[in-house]
Protein backbone atom coordinates (compact mmCIF):
# COMPACT_ATOMS: atom_id res chain seq x y z
CA UNK A 1 0.00 0.00 0.00
CA UNK A 2 1.43 3.33 -1.14
CA UNK A 3 2.41 5.51 2.06
CA UNK A 4 0.32 8.80 2.50
CA UNK A 5 2.77 11.76 2.52
CA UNK A 6 1.28 14.79 5.42
CA UNK A 7 -1.48 16.59 3.94
CA UNK A 8 -2.06 14.85 1.26
CA UNK A 9 -6.11 13.22 1.13
CA UNK A 10 -7.00 9.96 1.15
CA UNK A 11 -6.52 10.25 -2.57
CA UNK A 12 -3.34 11.08 -2.53
CA UNK A 13 -3.74 15.29 -4.04
CA UNK A 14 -2.35 17.79 -1.77
CA UNK A 15 -4.29 19.87 0.47
CA UNK A 16 -2.07 22.20 -0.46
CA UNK A 17 -3.70 25.50 -2.00
CA UNK A 18 -1.14 26.29 -4.25
CA UNK A 19 -0.49 23.25 -5.62
CA UNK A 20 -4.15 22.31 -5.93
CA UNK A 21 -4.12 25.39 -8.00
CA UNK A 22 -1.06 24.77 -10.56
CA UNK A 23 -2.92 20.96 -10.26
CA UNK A 24 -5.70 22.45 -11.45
CA UNK A 25 -4.59 24.77 -14.19
CA UNK A 26 -2.58 21.44 -15.29
CA UNK A 27 -6.18 19.70 -15.84
CA UNK A 28 -8.00 22.65 -17.14
CA UNK A 29 -5.19 23.48 -20.08
CA UNK A 30 -6.72 21.72 -22.89
CA UNK A 31 -10.06 22.95 -22.31
CA UNK A 32 -8.74 26.60 -22.26
CA UNK A 33 -6.57 26.94 -25.04
CA UNK A 34 -9.38 25.00 -27.07
CA UNK A 35 -9.54 26.71 -30.45
CA UNK A 36 -13.07 28.29 -31.27
CA UNK A 37 -15.59 26.11 -33.39
CA UNK A 38 -15.59 28.89 -36.37
CA UNK A 39 -12.54 31.24 -37.21
CA UNK A 40 -12.45 34.24 -35.44
CA UNK A 41 -11.08 37.73 -37.70
CA UNK A 42 -7.88 38.89 -35.53
CA UNK A 43 -4.30 40.19 -35.75
CA UNK A 44 -1.28 38.30 -36.84
CA UNK A 45 0.35 36.46 -34.64
CA UNK A 46 3.48 38.34 -32.85
CA UNK A 47 6.08 36.28 -34.05
CA UNK A 48 5.10 37.26 -37.52
CA UNK A 49 4.97 40.86 -36.85
CA UNK A 50 8.79 41.46 -35.73
CA UNK A 51 9.37 40.08 -39.83
CA UNK A 52 11.38 43.02 -41.41
CA UNK A 53 8.90 42.39 -44.82
CA UNK A 54 5.64 42.16 -42.35
CA UNK A 55 4.16 45.65 -42.94
CA UNK A 56 4.65 44.82 -47.02
CA UNK A 57 3.07 41.76 -46.40
CA UNK A 58 0.56 42.04 -44.00
CA UNK A 59 -0.65 45.88 -44.02
CA UNK A 60 -3.18 47.06 -46.09
CA UNK A 61 -1.62 49.81 -48.84
CA UNK A 62 -4.91 51.91 -49.97
CA UNK A 63 -7.97 50.71 -47.77
CA UNK A 64 -8.31 49.27 -44.10
CA UNK A 65 -11.57 46.84 -44.48
CA UNK A 66 -13.03 46.28 -40.32
CA UNK A 67 -11.82 47.32 -37.28
CA UNK A 68 -8.30 46.51 -36.78
CA UNK A 69 -6.28 49.60 -39.15
CA UNK A 70 -9.15 51.70 -39.29
CA UNK A 71 -8.71 55.31 -38.83
CA UNK A 72 -4.79 55.47 -39.96
CA UNK A 73 -4.37 58.16 -41.67
CA UNK A 74 -2.84 56.72 -44.78
CA UNK A 75 -6.00 55.22 -45.37
CA UNK A 76 -7.93 58.54 -46.04
CA UNK A 77 -8.11 58.57 -49.63
CA UNK A 78 -9.74 54.73 -48.82
CA UNK A 79 -12.18 56.13 -46.59
CA UNK A 80 -13.53 58.79 -49.55
CA UNK A 81 -13.50 55.92 -51.46
CA UNK A 82 -15.67 53.19 -49.17
CA UNK A 83 -18.00 56.09 -49.01
CA UNK A 84 -19.07 56.48 -52.43
CA UNK A 85 -19.25 53.24 -52.86
CA UNK A 86 -21.51 52.68 -50.31
CA UNK A 87 -23.62 55.42 -51.98
CA UNK A 88 -23.15 53.50 -55.42
CA UNK A 89 -24.43 49.97 -53.54
CA UNK A 90 -27.48 51.61 -51.77
CA UNK A 91 -28.33 53.31 -55.25
CA UNK A 92 -27.96 57.07 -53.21
CA UNK A 93 -31.09 56.57 -51.33
CA UNK A 94 -30.71 57.87 -47.38
CA UNK A 95 -33.59 55.64 -46.46
CA UNK A 96 -31.77 52.56 -47.28
CA UNK A 97 -28.45 53.50 -45.67
CA UNK A 98 -30.55 54.31 -42.22
CA UNK A 99 -32.40 51.08 -43.03
CA UNK A 100 -29.24 49.02 -43.15
CA UNK A 101 -27.48 50.63 -40.56
CA UNK A 102 -30.65 49.95 -38.42
CA UNK A 103 -30.36 46.30 -39.74
CA UNK A 104 -26.47 46.04 -38.79
CA UNK A 105 -27.11 47.13 -35.81
CA UNK A 106 -29.52 44.36 -34.45
CA UNK A 107 -26.88 42.16 -35.47
CA UNK A 108 -23.63 44.01 -33.80
CA UNK A 109 -23.14 41.18 -31.06
CA UNK A 110 -23.06 38.07 -33.53
CA UNK A 111 -20.50 40.60 -35.71
CA UNK A 112 -18.19 41.30 -32.40
CA UNK A 113 -18.52 37.60 -32.29
CA UNK A 114 -16.17 36.81 -35.18
CA UNK A 115 -13.52 39.17 -33.61
CA UNK A 116 -11.28 38.08 -31.15
CA UNK A 117 -8.61 40.59 -29.12
CA UNK A 118 -7.72 44.29 -29.68
CA UNK A 119 -9.65 43.72 -33.08
CA UNK A 120 -12.63 43.98 -31.09
CA UNK A 121 -11.56 46.10 -28.20
CA UNK A 122 -10.91 48.56 -30.66
CA UNK A 123 -14.63 50.00 -30.70
CA UNK A 124 -16.45 49.67 -27.56
CA UNK A 125 -18.91 51.71 -29.16
CA UNK A 126 -21.59 49.82 -30.43
CA UNK A 127 -23.27 52.25 -32.76
CA UNK A 128 -19.58 52.92 -34.40
CA UNK A 129 -18.34 49.44 -34.88
CA UNK A 130 -22.00 49.17 -36.58
CA UNK A 131 -21.44 52.20 -38.84
CA UNK A 132 -18.14 51.20 -39.86
CA UNK A 133 -19.06 47.66 -40.72
CA UNK A 134 -21.62 48.96 -42.76
CA UNK A 135 -19.77 50.74 -44.60
CA UNK A 136 -17.26 48.52 -45.23
CA UNK A 137 -19.56 45.61 -46.29
CA UNK A 138 -20.98 47.90 -48.54
CA UNK A 139 -17.71 49.06 -50.07
CA UNK A 140 -16.62 45.52 -50.58
CA UNK A 141 -19.49 44.07 -52.33
CA UNK A 142 -19.80 47.45 -54.15
CA UNK A 143 -16.00 47.28 -55.52
CA UNK A 144 -16.43 43.35 -56.43
CA UNK A 145 -19.74 44.47 -58.15
CA UNK A 146 -17.46 46.49 -59.91
CA UNK A 147 -14.39 44.61 -60.56
CA UNK A 148 -16.42 42.29 -62.05
CA UNK A 149 -18.68 44.65 -64.72
CA UNK A 150 -15.53 47.03 -65.36
CA UNK A 151 -17.27 50.05 -63.73
CA UNK A 152 -14.12 51.79 -61.59
CA UNK A 153 -13.59 54.31 -65.25
CA UNK A 154 -17.52 55.36 -64.18
CA UNK A 155 -16.28 56.35 -60.91
CA UNK A 156 -12.89 58.18 -61.46
CA UNK A 157 -11.19 55.77 -58.86
CA UNK A 158 -7.62 55.21 -60.61
CA UNK A 159 -6.29 52.14 -61.94
CA UNK A 160 -3.83 52.07 -59.27
CA UNK A 161 -6.37 52.45 -56.54
CA UNK A 162 -7.82 49.63 -58.11
CA UNK A 163 -5.04 47.54 -57.78
CA UNK A 164 -3.99 48.40 -54.04
CA UNK A 165 -7.11 47.57 -52.91
CA UNK A 166 -7.45 43.97 -54.79
CA UNK A 167 -4.42 42.80 -53.00
CA UNK A 168 -5.75 44.88 -49.44
CA UNK A 169 -9.02 42.44 -49.52
CA UNK A 170 -7.21 39.26 -48.80
CA UNK A 171 -4.89 40.62 -46.24
CA UNK A 172 -5.51 38.45 -43.03
CA UNK A 173 -5.86 41.91 -40.80
CA UNK A 174 -8.54 43.16 -43.18
CA UNK A 175 -11.63 41.24 -43.43
CA UNK A 176 -14.91 41.36 -42.70
CA UNK A 177 -17.58 38.61 -41.47
CA UNK A 178 -18.83 36.21 -43.76
CA UNK A 179 -22.17 36.45 -42.35
CA UNK A 180 -22.51 40.63 -42.74
CA UNK A 181 -22.02 40.32 -46.40
CA UNK A 182 -24.54 37.67 -46.98
CA UNK A 183 -26.94 39.79 -44.61
CA UNK A 184 -26.34 43.19 -46.87
CA UNK A 185 -26.71 41.26 -49.78
CA UNK A 186 -29.71 39.69 -48.74
CA UNK A 187 -31.41 42.98 -47.42
CA UNK A 188 -30.31 45.22 -50.32
CA UNK A 189 -32.40 42.70 -52.53
CA UNK A 190 -29.10 41.75 -54.92
CA UNK A 191 -28.09 38.39 -53.22
CA UNK A 192 -28.08 35.99 -55.95
CA UNK A 193 -26.32 38.58 -58.28
CA UNK A 194 -23.50 39.46 -56.07
CA UNK A 195 -23.02 35.87 -54.93
CA UNK A 196 -22.01 34.85 -58.54
CA UNK A 197 -19.90 37.81 -59.31
CA UNK A 198 -18.08 36.86 -55.84
CA UNK A 199 -17.23 33.61 -56.80
CA UNK A 200 -16.33 34.70 -60.59
CA UNK A 201 -14.18 37.48 -58.39
CA UNK A 202 -12.56 35.31 -56.15
CA UNK A 203 -11.94 32.72 -58.89
CA UNK A 204 -9.80 35.10 -60.62
CA UNK A 205 -7.74 35.69 -57.98
CA UNK A 206 -6.62 32.63 -57.02
CA UNK A 207 -3.63 31.79 -57.72
CA UNK A 208 -4.77 27.99 -59.00
CA UNK A 209 -8.05 28.14 -61.17
CA UNK A 210 -9.81 25.23 -59.60
CA UNK A 211 -12.51 23.39 -61.63
CA UNK A 212 -16.45 23.98 -60.68
CA UNK A 213 -16.74 21.03 -58.29
CA UNK A 214 -13.73 22.04 -56.31
CA UNK A 215 -14.83 25.69 -56.20
CA UNK A 216 -17.83 24.69 -54.45
CA UNK A 217 -15.66 22.83 -51.86
CA UNK A 218 -13.22 25.44 -51.69
CA UNK A 219 -15.87 28.35 -50.81
CA UNK A 220 -17.09 26.12 -47.92
CA UNK A 221 -14.49 25.41 -46.11
CA UNK A 222 -12.19 28.77 -46.43
CA UNK A 223 -13.57 31.24 -43.53
CA UNK A 224 -14.56 34.71 -43.25
CA UNK A 225 -13.90 37.33 -45.63
CA UNK A 226 -15.38 38.46 -49.32
CA UNK A 227 -17.93 35.72 -48.92
CA UNK A 228 -16.23 32.65 -49.15
CA UNK A 229 -18.76 30.50 -47.56
CA UNK A 230 -21.31 31.43 -50.29
CA UNK A 231 -21.56 27.89 -51.85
Amino acid sequence: MARREAGETSSGISEDPELKSRIKSVLDAKRNVKPPQTPKIQKVISVLRGHKDFQKHYEPRAISIGPIHHGDKKYELGEKHKLMMTNEFVNGSAEKINDLYKKVGEKIMELRACYIGKANKKFEDDKALAWLMLVDGCATLQYIYCAEKNKFKDLDIKPDCVAFTQLDLFLIENQLPNCLLKWLMNWNGNESTLEGLIKSYIDKQAILTLPKDQLSVFLKLCPSSLSWNLA
